[in-house]
């Protein structure tokens, strides 16, 4: 490392070196991936294309009326929902569920902030948890299954000559993709008289891509030198596998989608993440965590 990557070792990072052995060397047979996303900062002006699509008057008093931009912003923002999609290693893209934007009541302003921890995997049958469990197959076997989820089986789109764990390297070199959507509220659910069962909720508008961003996740695979917790020295053994190795979280400019294709955003640096590639751009924060621990099992809804 000192050779090579100009990192200094000491006498600690020598000492605990003795400490590997031959079941620390062994290719792990998979990694769990989790996702977090945080919050969003500054969101308005990602949803001009849509304010631009509402009529910009109105009749009042049998006069036309003009209606400011900020208030038909203000009026998409109240009527809908936002939501994400984001690339596994295996090129899979796997949709969130939603948050609101703004409470219905106009009364209310629009926040400048909203949190995105509660964020889920959006199932057919029910939300789960961003975790996914990565198989790595041998460097032989190109046509493994990745990026699965517990007990779910999927189809390999991309592969690569070393396997998976190429694969795996090449999404942390070049970043996670995540594009950003807007969904039209469903109308109000009909009331239903006592006794009768509700019907099925109705379903929300169809998605609008309204921006998207390359989360850089390359320093991941930086050199770096970490300290080991005191339990494994005690221990004289290192886990298998390791503790969560944390990318972030991250803040990463969120720039409108038109701008997808623009090479600051397909190519980012992690030093220039924030970087405003448009002036309409939000702020998000994200992370990813490698080796993450698997969620509790959840409650059964009654």
């Amino acid at each position: 490392m000192q050779i090579l990557d100009d990192v200094q070792v000491g006498e600690a990072e020598a000492t605990d070196a003795q400490l590997v052995d031959a079941t620390n060397l062994d290719r792990p047979q998979q990694i769990n991936l989790g996702i977090s996303f945080v919050q969003i900062n500054t969101f308005k002006r990602l949803f001009l294309p849509l304010a631009k699509e509402l009529p910009d008057t109105v009749m009042q008093d049998e006069e036309e009326v003009h209606i400011p931009e900020e208030d038909r912003l203000a009026e998409i923002c109240r009527s809908g929902s936002l939501s994400f999609s984001i690339e596994l290693p295996d090129g899979r893209w796997v949709q969130t569920t939603s948050v609101p934007l703004a409470d219905e009541n106009p009364d209310e302003p629009i926040p400048e902030e909203i949190d995105l921890s509660g964020i889920r995997v959006q199932g057919e049958d029910k939300a789960s948890p961003l975790f996914f469990v990565y198989p790595l197959n041998s460097q032989a076997d190109t046509a493994g299954k990745t990026g699965t989820k517990p007990g779910e089986k999927s189809a390999t789109t991309k592969t690569a000559p070393g396997g998976d764990l190429v694969v795996l390297r090449d999404w942390l070199r070049s970043g996670m993709k995540v594009k950003a959507f807007w969904q039209k509220n469903p109308p109000p659910s009909e009331p239903v008289d006592e006794g009768e069962e509700p019907p099925p909720p109705p379903p929300f508008g169809p998605p609008r891509n309204i921006a998207g961003c390359v989360v850089p996740l390359n320093s991941i695979l930086r050199p770096s030198v970490c300290t080991l917790p005191e339990e494994a020295r005690q221990e004289k053994s290192l886990p298998v596998p390791p503790a969560p190795i944390n990318i972030g979280p991250s803040t990463v400019s969120l720039p409108p989608y038109s701008f997808w294709i623009e090479p600051d955003v397909q190519v980012p640096l992690c030093d220039l993440a924030t970087k405003n590639v448009s002036e309409d751009s939000a702020v998000f924060k994200i992370g990813v965590s490698l080796y993450a621990k698997e969620p509790p099992p959840e409650a059964e809804e009654e």
